[in-house]
């Protein structure tokens, strides 16, 4: 079945395709805005760059895993990635983020620390929750990046930081800048905030170490966009290729199953996801038949009422079982369920070289 259109107003207006009659002008003004949101971007980085803010150093290495537009692009499981590359080249890797959509109070709070979950996704977020959950190791969330990192490494001397979402976080040095962006529209239409999704200029992309194509199933578009990177970083800049796919499925109980099991399985998927569309397209190719598909916005917090809108809909749609995202999953500890199973889809990313590229980007810094 076709997936349910999601992205709300910003997409719609950072969009170049026809709408209703107001959107021509929201558009105009959306320029204008676009002028002044670079002017921003442009004046956070030079204060750094011409030394009227003080960039921190920590004592360890740290790479810094990021995008140049607004979500979507696939930055949690390439941070996760990362992490792991990190770890197989026996160092101890330790992630430190922002903790978007957490309602803590504290300077640095921690999510994962001495082996154990001590955060929650209401707390730090739903990002570091699943990293912290998936990855088993430490995890700490703050708005000041540097605290954070000097926090962590008090208690762990050795770590290699992993800093989520800093590309635009000046006011910390780093090792590599790992950018993410769309094989399909790695520039967010062009435009700056808010009339494209760029959250930078896209000469900022010459700043980075690696850049990473997310996405990139489709031979052609990879290529296309590849080419217009180049023309914007030269030749120097590894970019590397990637896919997202769905690994498996794990229940609620904790049992996990292959996406073969899931063929021909009739499910009702629901998410809070910067792009909706592109789970429930993750999920047909699966072989699943996909009977409905219920958008939240991005980072959105589950309630009672919005899991029995989702029951009721799966119901008449006569699906066998549930799907939600892992990113969901976090936020729907506690909760209790109806009759129809949930299952979680476990999100992996593979690159076109099995990771050579990054591990080595990776070892010029580490090693």
């Amino acid at each position: 079945m076709p997936v349910k259109q999601g992205g709300g107003l910003l997409r719609l207006v950072a969009g170049n395709w026809p709408g209703p009659w107001w959107l021509g002008p929201l558009r105009a003004v959306a320029w204008g805005g676009s002028k002044l949101y670079g002017l921003g971007a442009w004046l956070d980085r030079a204060s750094y760059d011409l030394h009227w803010r003080q960039r921190g150093k920590l004592d360890a290495p740290v790479i810094s895993v990021g995008n140049i537009t607004i979500g979507g692009t696939g930055k949690t499981p390439l941070t996760m990635a990362v992490a792991r590359a990190i770890a197989e080249m026996g160092r101890q890797p330790a992630v430190i983020s922002r903790g978007y959509g957490g309602n803590s109070d504290a300077d640095v709070a921690w999510v994962w620390r001495g082996g154990e979950l001590v955060g929650n996704a209401k707390q730090c977020g739903d990002e570091p929750v699943l990293m912290a959950k998936r990855l088993k190791i430490p995890v700490a969330v703050g708005r000041d990046r540097c605290q954070v990192g000097r926090v962590v490494l008090s208690q762990y001397p050795d770590a290699v930081l992993v800093g989520d979402d800093m590309f635009q976080h000046h006011r910390l040095h780093r090792d590599l800048d790992i950018v993410a962006v769309d094989a399909l529209d790695p520039l967010g239409g062009g435009a700056m905030l808010p009339r494209g999704l760029l959250r930078e200029p896209s000469a900022r992309l010459r700043r980075a170490g690696v850049i990473i194509q997310t996405r990139a199933d489709d031979a052609e578009a990879t290529i296309k966009s590849r080419r217009l990177l180049r023309g914007i970083c030269g030749s120097d800049i590894p970019i590397i290729a990637a896919r997202h796919i769905i690994s498996g499925f794990e229940g609620a109980d904790g049992s996990f199953s292959r996406p073969s099991a899931m063929a021909g399985k009739k499910a009702f998927a629901f998410c809070g996801l910067a792009d909706p569309e592109q789970f429930g397209r993750g999920l047909e190719k699966l072989g699943i038949g996909l009977a409905g598909l219920e958008p939240f916005g991005d980072h959105h917090s589950y309630t009672r009422e919005d899991l029995a809108i989702i029951e009721k809909k799966a119901t008449i749609a006569n699906a066998d079982c549930l799907i939600c995202s892992e990113k969901d999953w976090v936020k729907l500890q506690g909760m209790e369920f109806g009759k129809l199973p949930l299952l979680v889809a476990r999100l992996e990313m593979k690159f076109e070289d099995q990771g050579e590229a990054l591990r080595q980007a990776l070892s010029r810094v580490l090693l």
